[in-house]
């Protein structure tokens, strides 16, 4: 790590990248507080936030010299894996980089074994689950990706790097369609469409998930819910999750994990069954922090600050009901 002279603030002073954060003389600021790291050529500015809400303050950093593209260049890679691991709430190892430079400014693009991270300088990232993506439609050098919920995602200005990305998101998402499929393998459903992290509605795939759970489980959940669906999440391949989705009456969701060891059920306050998957494949399926105190959420915090539908998914939960003797009565209440 090097430390380099820099006026900050306009004051003079030095900095110093470390993988943590960036390192000042009267301070730090971890490189998950940093939502926003803008470079206009001369002056490397962060937008600065904690916690889950409020505005970001600005830190100005200039006067670096002949090093300021490195220390830019230092910056932004530190940062990236901080907030890879935040923002997709998982340490999973890069695919590939890509550099976007288009009409609006310039992105930097991460491709993970279970989505794309993409970031344009000076504004907030956007993570896209691939088992969020319906279709990845390409006209010339454009390339849209059509989600399941929410709205589309489009990417451009890849230049000559285009070819590339195409068969890396096709790779990629095909990769990850076969981890799931091969995760249903002993439950004879591997034939249906599964995505990773897609509940679907087949009465098959429902029938096999509500089989794992015992039979009063299986029945509370029929007679408090309907709608049900059947979903497999793997993070990239890296773990089995099978799970439920289900409305319950028109105002409540429930997530049951199937298998879990030390369960809890979440139930939402809401009748959106599509909003609510596509939200917690957004956080990879870790309800637990849907429920932490914000001052145990750490980098977590990230992720519901800057992305809408994860800030939704946390005020909606309505109630998380453990798996005791008093899980039934409480799914009953938790529902209605």
């Amino acid at each position: 790590m090097t430390t380099y002279p820099a006026r900050v603030d306009g004051r003079d002073t030095s900095v110093t990248v470390t993988p943590e954060g960036l390192d000042l003389p009267d301070r730090s600021i971890p490189w998950h507080a940093v939502d926003t790291l803008a470079d206009d050529g001369i002056r490397l500015v962060l937008g600065v936030a904690e916690g889950v809400a409020g505005s970001p303050t600005t830190v100005e950093i200039g006067h670096l010299g002949a090093q300021r593209d490195a220390v830019a260049q230092q910056m932004r890679e530190a940062r990236g894996v901080a907030r890879r691991a935040s923002l997709g709430q998982a340490n999973l190892e890069v695919a590939e980089t890509f550099e976007s430079r288009g009409a609006h400014g310039v992105a930097d693009i991460t491709a993970l074994p279970h989505g794309l991270i993409i970031e344009p300088r000076g504004a907030l990232a956007t993570f896209v689950p691939w088992g969020l993506v319906a279709d990845a439609a390409r006209d010339g050098y454009r390339f849209t990706l059509v989600l399941r919920f929410g709205s589309d995602v489009v990417v451009a200005g890849l230049g000559r790097r285009s070819d590339e990305f195409a068969e890396v998101v096709s790779r990629l998402r095909s990769d990850l369609r076969r981890s799931a499929r091969a995760a249903v393998q002993p439950w004879n459903v591997s034939d249906l469409p599964w995505e990773d992290g897609w509940a679907l509605t087949d009465p098959g795939a429902v029938d096999a998930w509500l089989s794992r759970l015992d039979e009063v489980e299986s029945v509370v959940l029929r007679e408090a819910c309907d709608d049900l669906r059947a979903g497999i999440f793997t993070e990239g391949g890296k773990q089995d999750l099978p799970f439920i989705i289900a409305r319950c009456g028109d105002s409540r969701v429930l997530v049951e994990g199937v298998g879990d060891e030390d369960r809890a059920t979440f139930v939402f306050d809401s009748g959106d069954v599509a909003r609510v998957n596509a939200a917690l494949l957004l956080v990879s399926f870790r309800r637990d922090l849907l429920a932490l105190p914000e001052p145990e959420l750490g980098r977590w915090a990230a992720a519901i600050r800057t992305q809408p539908d994860v800030a939704w998914l946390r005020s909606v939960l309505h109630a998380r009901v453990i798996h005791d003797d008093r899980w039934g009565p409480g799914i009953r209440e938790a529902a209605t």
